[in-house]
């Protein structure tokens, strides 16, 4: 093969993969405009059978991942002498975005999953420190005063914070939900890839088309797992 054949076929197959996205943009515009309003007591229902987070663990997640109160209110992370907002020193950035712990530095920053925090033997830390298994009452301690449930103090590179009330309740909540908040589609052995594509009308043969050349990609790849 000619180098300038390569270069033909190359120009080709991209500017058939630019048709075939500007037709898949124009369908879904077209699918938007003319799709029915969906009533919104069916968008709650389908939203409940999909384990959506509820408006309290929304919040709570808000500050477990980027130290912000949904609500406007200030959240100050306290570490020795030094006060930054929370969002500089957020929960996720040390323990995980699952709250699944890290090592880092030779720290480590332990789970904060319910199910790790309430262990019914209690805790012993890589520091020999030990404790018995935390409660709500526990855990509001630990955040803002610094304690664990056996009223030892923190490890000194876990600060704690000056938060209302309403906050800390959001953000238990969050983590008694956080081992299965997953994000849309995924699963532990699966990947869902959804799109939209016209089933009627003037592109309806395009649509199909493109699903039948999305459904043939998508086999090739689980075929070779």
């Amino acid at each position: 093969m000619t180098a300038k054949y390569r270069t033909v076929l190359k120009s080709l197959k991209l500017f058939i993969a630019s048709f075939a996205v500007t037709l898949c943009a124009a369908a879904c515009l077209i699918h938007v405009a003319s799709a029915a309003r969906v009533p919104d007591t069916q968008v709650v229902a389908a939203a409940g059978q999909s384990g959506a987070l509820t408006p309290q663990e929304r919040r709570g997640k808000a500050i477990y991942q980027r130290g912000e109160s949904e609500s406007g209110r200030e959240i100050v992370a306290v570490l020795g002498e030094l006060e930054v907002p929370a969002s500089t020193l957020s929960c996720a950035g040390c323990h995980g975005l699952k709250g699944e712990g890290k090592t880092e530095g030779g720290i480590t920053a332990g789970s904060l999953t319910w199910a790790h925090l309430r262990k019914p033997g209690g805790h012993t830390h890589p520091t020999g420190r030990k404790h018995g298994p935390f409660d709500e009452a526990a855990f509001a301690r630990a955040v803002t005063l610094g304690v664990d449930p056996d009223r030892n103090e923190l490890v000194a590179a876990m600060p704690h914070y000056r938060m209302s009330a309403d906050d800390l309740s959001d953000l238990i909540a969050y983590l008694k939900r956080i081992e299965t908040d997953r994000d849309p589609g995924l699963s532990d052995d699966s990947v869902k890839v959804g799109t939209i594509l016209p089933s009627t009308g003037a592109l309806a043969e395009t649509g199909a088309a493109m699903r039948d050349v999305l459904a043939a990609y998508f086999e090739d790849v689980n075929s070779r797992g």
